[in-house]
Formats: structure tokens, sequence, C-alpha cells
């Protein structure tokens, strides 16, 4: 990154897949720098695993969210493991000093 760039800011989407009615996109629009969108596959927090029609659904999903941030000219940087590790690798990465993120209203099962 050159030292007269901006710093990026991290759209973490979580269950949340949509570009529409997204408060923590707008958000991270409104800073006026560039915006690294990412999704994180964390299966290691308890719970069920999910199964075959989830991991389809989850894909298909995951697609039609990278193809609508390309055509807008991002793209969706996909990562799998523990969610706090991979935020810190990508703020190491990147030097992204704010995540943004959604409000998640439901429990988990």
């Amino acid at each position: 990154m050159a030292a007269d760039s901006p710093r990026p800011v991290i759209l973490w989407f979580r269950r949340d897949l949509r570009l529409a009615d997204n408060p923590a996109l707008a958000a991270a629009v409104a800073t006026g720098r560039p915006i690294l969108p990412v999704y994180i596959l964390d299966e290691s927090g308890e719970g069920r695993r999910p199964g075959a029609a989830s991991l389809w659904w989850l894909d298909k999903s995951l697609r039609a969210l990278d193809v609508a941030l390309r055509q807008r000219g991002g793209r969706l940087v996909l990562r799998r493991g523990d969610s706090e590790a991979e935020l810190r690798r990508l703020i190491d990465q990147t030097g992204a000093d704010q995540v943004f993120i959604n409000r998640r209203f439901e429990t988990q099962a």
C-alpha cells in the first residue's frame, strides 16, 4: 500500500449476505475509504456443523454476493478458520483500522 493511499476498512459479512439495506455497508461507504468485503467460514464455534443443504445455500449466496461486488468494482475475500484470527491477519496484511459488521439479533441454535 502506498504511503499516500488511505487505509482500507473491512466489511465483514456474516449472515447478512446482501448489499441492499445493509447498515454496515452504508457505514463503510460513508468513510470514503477503500472497502475490503470479507466472509469468514468459522467452524470452530460450539454447536452443530452446517449440513450439506446449508453449505449449498451458503456457496450460492457467496457466489451471488461476489458477482454483485464485482459489478461494482470489488471482490469478496473468502477466509476459513477462527474469525478473530483471520480478521487479525487481514488487518495486518492490509493496514485496515476499522471493521464494520451488522448486529446479529438471532440466537445461536
